[in-house]
Formats: C-alpha cells, structure tokens, sequence
C-alpha cells in the first residue's frame, strides 16, 4: 500500500489496518519516555483555577513547569501543551478550552500544598500572627538576647528584615495583633498580658489588668473590635475575654469551660472562638456567646497535645497537632477524626499557627527553630514567596494595601523615592529579582516589592 492508499483507502481492509497502525504509532508516542525510565504514565491533576493563573501569568515555559512542581502537582507541561493553552486567548481561559486538552476527570481539587520555609535561626518561636500588611509576628519564647521580644519579619524585601518589638518580657507564648497594628503578648512567666502600641513606633508597652487569673496566659486572639481572648493554662484550665477599652477585672469574662488545659485560641468574624486544650488533646469551639461546657462542641478528632489553632476566613480551621508533630486542617463542619488533614510535613514540635488575609498559612515551628509557610493547593495565587510574576514593559498593577514604599533600588534598606499612600493603579516596567519597577513617584524609576501589589 502506497502513500497515497494510506490516507485514502481503496478498500475497507485497508482503512482498518490503517487506523490501528495510527493508534498504535499514538500509543507510542505517548507511553515512550514512560516506559524508556521504568516509569508509569503519570495522570496530569491540576485545577482550573490554577491553570489560569499560571497560564495567564505569562511565565517563561521552563519557569511555568517549575511552579506547577513545586506546588506538587501531578503536571509537566510540553512545550505543546503550553502552546496549546496560550493559543486559546490571552484572557482568563474557558473550561472547555482547557478541557479538551486534559482527559475527562482529571481536572480535580488537588489535595497537596505548596511549603517553604520563610525565615529560621529563632531559638524558640511560639506563637506566630500576620497584620494586615503581612508581616508576620514572632513570640521568640527563648531568645538569648535576653527579654524575649516580639519578633517582626517585614514583608516588604521577603521577610529579610527582622525587628525586636517590646523589651523585658519573661517567656512569651502568644503573640496577637489588631486592625490598627497594635500587638498583644502573652508573657507567660509573668502570668500577664501586654499591648505594645503601634502610635508612636512601638515603643509604648500597657499591661492589661487580669488580675485573678487562676492560670498563666499562653494563647491570644483579637477580633475585629479589638476585644482581646486569652488562654489561660493552670490548675484550672479557662478561655477569658478582654473587652475593648476594659481597664480591671471586673470587665473580664470567662467564656464555655470544661478545658483541661487550653494553650491555643482564635475567634471567627462571627465571635465563635476555637480553642486548642492541650491537655484535653482535643479541639473545642466556643460558640458566640456561649459560657458554660455545656455548649462547648469538640471539632475534628485524633490530636495529641494541640498547641495551636487558627480560622480562615472560610471557616477552615488549622492546628499544629504538636504531639504527632503535624500540621492539620479541620475544614467547615467537620466533627470526627476522619474529615482532619494532614498539611504539609517535616515539622518538629510545631507550635503557633496564623491564616493570613491571602489563606496563607504560617506555623512556628519550634523544634527547627523556624517559620514555615504553607499554601493550601486550589487557591487561585501563588505564595508570593516562591516566585515574582513575570512581566512585561508595560503593565499595571494596584496597590492594594497603602501606605507602600516606593524605594530608590531594590532593596528594603535602600532610601525612599516617595510612598503610595492610598489604594492606587500604578505603572509597571518590568521586575528585578523580587522588586517591581515603576516610574509612580512623578516619573522618576523606583523598586516596589512584590508582597505590595496585586495584578
């Protein structure tokens, strides 16, 4: 059978062999490179939202392969397939678009996440919190300087830049901030609670009165009003409330009850408060305006010793499970054992945990004297840790968090050219490692860090 027959086949028998030899040579193709390694075929798992945001991001193709593995999803893409998507339109793409490149059921919520580690050399960090602008928040229980500080890692410049907050404090466990950035600290060995206010840089430290206290404070939690939530772990285990504005202990409350010794807290926008009683190796909520046991309800199942608990804003709640050295999330209304996941591994004796406004999850890992960060995989962003958005010469992007410095280098040390001080589209040139450039500040060329912008 010549060429031509091939393709135009003469007889019925002809077409038949013909086809088979073109599945078989696909077959081929395909299952080649697996089977030259002694390795199985490998199902491409990937969600549509993550194939937007990686596609439309406009990344080099070796650069799009990296971020899709490092976020450890089943998916390599070929230089085909990543023609094949970005031909289907610069925009956002459909979901038939890209389902018609992937077979049918393989575009799924994937379970993995993504883990870096966002700062180390801390000798006992254990509670953790991020304000607003996420920088995050240490309470370095340990630390050999002496005074055991509040420790602030800046967002602007990749957390490089650390600084002391506070002085004098004795064993700090639990560390909370406000709307307005002021920051609480629960000083364990001195068994009070202080704010160091943010008016005037941080140097004003208040106690705040909760005398009477049958325990030591060891977690906190603020809400969006400012009350203040405590932990207190002693000979009788109890979650207190510090309203705002509160000056003595006769405006302190003690919410639910039944703890055996509660170590961790946080509350959700509706004031629901979680609690992680270490003692009583369980996770319990406090619904609003709940004080007594009898209307504590126990979340999850199968923790040894929490330490550490945080709610995002969906209601998901995460946990360093320190006995089992873990990291777990009990997602909405989940009440048994069998509905916890594991998130992210390595972990030694992990101790705080925050969310922050992003589904960022941050964790004080006390055994390695670090911070982790973690991405729940199936959000729509990339941790801005891993890696700068390409760009090209002429973009736009909001600042999204003002004030945000515009600096004269890409350097958070280096000199300020001016600062955006409210909510702004600006114009982007291109980047430079992970500094954006712009010519915002009247014309004038100046860096913006990455963590400032969203495009």
């Amino acid at each position: 059978m010549n060429i031509q027959q091939f393709f135009v086949c003469s007889h019925r028998s002809q077409c038949f062999w013909a086809v088979r030899l073109l599945v078989f040579l696909a077959v081929a193709v395909i299952l080649w490179p697996q089977c030259a390694t002694g390795q199985h075929p490998v199902v491409p798992k990937i969600t549509l939202s993550q194939v937007e945001q990686l596609v439309s991001s406009k990344v080099p193709d070796s650069t799009l392969s990296a971020q899709i593995q490092r976020r450890g999803l089943a998916f390599a893409p070929t230089p085909a397939i990543v023609d094949s998507l970005r031909a289907k339109g610069a925009g956002p793409l459909t979901v038939a678009a890209i389902e018609a490149l992937f077979p049918k059921g393989t575009l799924s919520a994937a379970t993995n996440i993504a883990q870096l580690t966002v700062a180390s050399g801390f000798n006992g960090p254990a509670g953790i919190a991020v304000d607003g602008r996420g920088n995050i928040l240490i309470a370095d229980q340990y630390d050999p300087g002496g005074g055991s500080p509040v420790k602030e890692l800046l967002a602007e410049g990749g957390y490089a830049t650390v600084k002391a907050l506070g002085a004098g404090f004795a064993a700090t466990y639990g560390v909370a901030v406000d709307g307005s950035g002021n920051i609480f600290v629960a000083e364990t060995g001195r068994g009070a609670v202080n704010e160091i206010l943010a008016e005037g840089g941080y140097t004003t430290v208040n106690r705040l009165d909760i005398s009477g206290s049958r325990g030591n404070p060891w977690g906190l939690a603020v809400d969006r009003t400012g009350n203040v939530f405590v932990a207190y772990q002693g000979w009788v285990g109890e979650v207190k409330e510090i309203p705002s504005g509160c000056t003595s202990a006769r405006c302190v409350k003690i919410l639910g009850g039944g703890f055996g010794g509660p170590h961790g807290v946080a509350v959700d926008g509706r004031e629901n408060i979680f609690v992680a009683d270490n003692d009583g190796n369980a996770v319990k909520e406090i619904p609003s305006g709940c004080n007594s046991p009898a209307c504590v309800r126990t979340l999850g199942g199968g923790f040894s010793h929490p330490q550490g608990v945080a709610v995002d804003g969906n209601g998901n709640l995460f946990v360093t499970d320190t006995g089992n050295n873990s990291v777990k999330e009990i997602p909405t209304g989940c009440a048994s054992a069998s509905c916890v996941r594991t998130l992210g591994s390595g972990f030694s004796a992990p101790w705080g945990v925050a969310v922050d406004r992003k589904g960022n999850v941050f964790i004080a890992d006390a055994g390695n004297h670090r911070v982790v960060e973690l991405e729940v995989a199936g959000s729509n962003t990339i941790p801005d840790a891993m890696a700068i958005r390409a760009t090209s010469a002429n973009e736009f992007a909001v600042v999204f968090d003002p004030p945000s410095n515009v600096r004269v280098a890409p350097s958070a040390t280096a000199s300020i050219l001016c600062s955006v001080a409210i909510k702004a589209t600006i114009h982007i040139l291109g980047s430079e490692g992970n500094w954006y450039k712009t010519d915002t500040c009247e014309g004038k060329l100046g860096y913006i860090h990455r963590s400032q912008v969203k495009f």
